[in-house]
């Protein structure tokens, strides 16, 4: 019998726009239920819900409460009910969201996990779906922007990715996070939505300020800032937008040890008190 950690949920309801900053389009961290709906495409009942933080998921990187959906469901001790496989088809929606066309690059993160290591392959696709996408079907037909199956490696850690969704600039949409094509795991959990934008004109013109070399590199990469801009953040992701490194940092120039890292192409964003860098990075 699978010995599973149990969590305490409670159903989502009702709508609430989020706007915090200047390039913060959209940010929910899940502290309350407000601002988010659900469907429940396979009709089973379960769905996702709002999880009561405690110190065990502080130590996995989540903040006070999160989001979660489960594909099995623990035995009920008060019913008598046993532990049933579950096969979900979860959707969460965000409200609406209109993004504005004033700004560059934008930019989808949220943090991801499972609760057991032993069962961590549940599955989680994202859109951004029209407001004329109003059912699980016509959701379903999009084309996500994010599709990742959790690993061994992210159970019982909360690991963040990140979506170029630059695409949907003007369009007003809603985030749909939909837990689906597995049976029988555990527990997904979800945290830190945040849609964001960057200037596009500080990006394109910090972009030719920097030289990360050696690249292509098979160990440590050095970036030479040309002029007196001052660094303050670097996030490395891979291809899958998952983070791999970040540091902070506030001089003018910095390195990063990528030694362990697999061989592959990674996208390195250099925070500037100016604006933003891009650099492709290609580790050997």
């Amino acid at each position: 019998m699978k010995q599973k950690l149990l969590l305490l949920a409670a159903v989502f309801a009702g709508t609430v726009f989020n706007s915090t900053a200047q390039t913060t389009v959209y940010s929910n961290d899940f502290t309350v239920g407000t601002g988010l709906t659900i469907i429940d495409a396979d009709g089973d009942a379960n769905n996702w819900g709002l999880y009561t933080g405690n110190a065990t998921t502080a130590g996995w990187g989540l903040t006070g409460n999160f989001a979660g959906s489960r594909s099995w469901n623990p035995a009920n001790t008060t019913t008598g009910a046993p532990a049933t496989a579950l096969t979900p088809n979860n959707f969460l929606l965000s409200p609406q969201i209109t993004i504005p066309t004033s700004f560059g690059a934008s930019t989808l993160s949220f943090s991801i996990g499972s609760n057991d290591a032993s069962f961590p392959a549940e599955q989680i696709s994202i859109y951004l779906a029209p407001i004329t996408a109003t059912t699980a079907a016509a959701i379903s037909a999009l084309t996500p922007v994010f599709n990742y199956t959790l690993t061994a490696s992210e159970a019982l850690i909360a690991t963040t990715f990140t979506a170029d969704v630059s695409a949907y600039a003007g369009q007003t949409v809603k985030i749909v996070m939909r837990h689906h094509g597995c049976t029988d795991q555990d527990l997904i959990f979800f945290d830190d939505l945040l849609l964001s934008q960057e200037t596009l004109g500080n990006e394109t013109f910090e972009a030719a300020q920097f030289v990360a070399s050696p690249n292509p590199t098979s160990g440590v990469i050095n970036v030479m800032n040309k002029n007196n801009t001052t660094i303050k953040n670097v996030v490395l992701t891979d291809l899958n937008g998952r983070i791999v490194r970040e540091i902070s940092n506030d001089s003018m120039s910095f390195q990063m040890d990528l030694t362990d890292l697999s061989t592959g192409i990674y996208m390195m964003k250099i925070r500037t008190d100016k604006g933003v860098a891009t650099k492709k990075i290609i580790k050997n």
